[in-house]
């Protein structure tokens, strides 16, 4: 009896062998789909600054150390795509950042994308055009010829020494961006459309493929982390001086709470 191919399995070849007939003839096809679903390649791509602008000589693009340190003191608002969003005032007086797709919301000072499919879709709107944009590295290759400034980040940033530590990561871009503010110099965070709830967002996305039960569990794994970063057992490393963060979604991020009209 013929063999079928198994839809579990995936082969790890080096790249000159990448197309060959034999492997891709035990290959699971159908329309549209490429052997790259299947075939992992032996060939690393390393994504750090210094490998990036190596590879790419002559880019407009600045390194995300040149942010730190430029607003000692003062005041950030770091804005996501949650329901509270909507009542964000037109003028606020903070510097203030947009994540993701909270740029089609408002227009901010900083744009923070972590999300490839977020910044190819936004990349033209007034708001985003106007806003200085912050990517993460692993997006240069959508970044060909606009100024912007690129940082990097990792789960466990203790592994490089202080001077070239990666942000704080904790898998959502609102961690990396709160740990950017803090390295900017702010000596306040505030925080909203933040909920880290169930209710979705002023602007729900869902990725080609995904399902409402898959952003679910996007949900449950953010608030999972946030919690690890910034809740009664925060582990000391995720906070790298004091800073007041105060959340004015009302949600569920494990910081003091505040209401706008308050603070204006």
């Amino acid at each position: 009896r013929a063999r079928q191919p198994c839809p579990s399995m995936f082969y790890l070849v080096r790249k000159d062998r990448l197309r060959d007939p034999r492997i891709l003839s035990r290959l699971r096809r159908s329309a549209g789909e490429s052997y790259a679903t299947h075939v992992w390649s032996d060939e690393l791509r390393v994504d750090s600054w210094t490998a990036v602008t190596r590879r790419n000589p002559g880019q407009p693009w600045r390194h995300m150390r040149e942010l730190y340190g430029m607003y000692p003191g003062e005041t950030a608002l770091i804005a996501g795509t949650g329901p509270s969003l909507l009542g964000l005032p037109e003028k606020v007086p903070w510097t203030t950042f947009a994540i993701n797709r909270a740029v089609k919301r408002f227009r901010p000072n900083y744009w923070l994308t972590h999300d490839a499919d977020a910044y190819g879709t936004l990349k033209g709107e007034p708001n985003a055009a106007r806003a200085c944009p912050v990517v993460s590295i692993q997006l240069y290759d959508r970044l060909a010829g606009v100024p912007c400034y690129m940082i990097e980040a990792n789960p466990d940033p203790d592994r490089w020494p202080a001077e070239s530590r990666p942000l704080y990561w904790n898998e959502t871009t609102l961690g990396w961006a709160i740990h950017l503010a803090i390295r900017m110099g702010f000596a306040r965070i505030l925080t909203i459309g933040t909920e880290l709830s169930d209710d979705g967002s002023f602007d729900l996305h869902l990725p080609k493929g995904r399902d409402r039960l898959w952003e679910l569990q996007q949900r449950h794994g953010v608030r999972e982390r946030m919690l690890e970063m910034f809740g009664p057992d925060q582990l000391p490393k995720w906070r790298e001086r004091e800073v007041e963060i105060l959340d004015l979604s009302g949600g569920l991020l494990p910081v003091p709470k505040a209401r706008i009209e308050d603070l204006l």
